[in-house]
């Protein structure tokens, strides 16, 4: 039963890891967000349909390799646009703002529309010239009357940079390391008699598609009944080392190697024992990061490592439980960037 728990788990986490962008040029995953003063604008599927219209194409994806985050204000009056480029490592690459002094935010999802297709293409979206997409206007209360007319801000004049330097990314060399810390619920197989829940702490420093991880695990006990009488209790205290290489998106294979201690009790036989026995393990992780923000993600994990000491629990000179050759284990956490 305990088994197909497992591979249902396994199975459900295996979807999430081998999704995969349906568009090859789709590398980019868009958040955006209106402030109070500004939720009559257009919402994000206005956005991403100007921003198609001006590629050509589908620029975004949740899946992808890095973020743009678009946010829309107003601010006495005036309506303030503003996109920012954020790399696979969470570090910023250039910013771009654009501002409307009329009320109708419509033209200003356009011209915001323009600066994140230059971001993201600008040798494309000088090709194409203006885009044929409309975005709806504002809708006005019918008791103000026609508005006035007013003229047409052009796309391709509204916005305002921030950084007027073009945005450029960092070579390979010359990538900055980062450091993250995270935290996780698991469960585990084989770790101890039953299913065993547990949680996880590290630290990971990044470099471009690398990573190293220093992290510590531990779970709550587990018990077994003994074939005569009594049963065993045990519970898990380990620390791993995790170096991985990002494939794509946010999807990375890890190498796993582990090593603790494993606490087991007798409980109910005339002559209670309790003993640490050194617990060792080698294997891999598959691990997908959906980046929420420019400093905090979501993790899923699931590890698969072999057993390289097996000992065997004795109850009253009888074998009360025995670690099996492989162990499995899922996690759900998140993680934060710090420097």
């Amino acid at each position: 039963m305990r088994w197909d728990w497992l591979w249902a788990s396994l199975a459900a986490v295996g979807l999430m890891l081998t999704a995969a962008p349906s568009q090859a040029r789709v590398p980019t995953r868009l958040v955006y967000a209106r402030t109070q003063s500004a939720t009559d604008c257009p919402d994000e599927a206005a956005l991403t349909a100007a921003v198609a219209a001006r590629l050509g194409y589908e620029p975004f994806s949740p899946w992808g390799d890095q973020t743009i985050l678009a946010t829309i204000s107003r601010k006495s009056g005036v309506l303030v646009g503003y996109a920012e480029l954020i790399d696979h490592d969470g570090i910023a690459q250039g910013s771009r703002e654009v501002r409307l002094s009329k009320p109708e935010c419509h033209e200003l999802i356009l011209a915001l529309a323009l600066a994140i297709s230059i971001t993201l293409d600008p040798l494309r979206v000088e090709a194409a010239g203006p885009p044929d997409v409309q975005v709806p206007p504002t809708p006005t209360d019918p008791s103000e009357g026609e508005p006035e007319a007013a003229p047409v801000t052009t796309p391709s004049t509204a916005p305002v940079r921030r950084d007027s330097a073009p945005v450029r990314t960092r070579k390979q060399g010359q990538e900055r390391m980062t450091w993250h810390v995270a935290a996780a619920a698991i469960g585990a197989l084989d770790v101890g008699p039953q299913f065993a829940m547990g949680g996880r702490v590290g630290v990971t420093s990044k470099r471009g598609r690398w990573s190293l991880g220093i992290e510590a695990w531990g779970t709550l006990p587990s018990t077994q009944a003994a074939p005569l009488a009594g049963e065993v209790s045990v519970r898990l205290m380990s620390a791993a080392l995790t170096p991985c290489l990002r494939l794509v998106g946010g999807f990375s294979l890890c190498a796993l190697g582990s090593i603790g201690s494993m606490h087991a009790e007798g409980r109910g036989v005339e002559a209670p024992r309790v003993e640490n026995v050194l617990h060792a393990t080698a294997g891999g992780r598959a691990l997908v990061a959906w980046p929420l923000a420019s400093s905090l993600e979501i993790l899923a994990s699931a590890d698969v490592t072999a057993n390289l000491n097996r000992p065997r629990f004795l109850l009253d000179g009888v074998e009360a439980w025995r670690p099996g050759p492989v162990v499995a284990l899922v996690g759900i956490g998140a993680a934060a960037r710090f420097f």
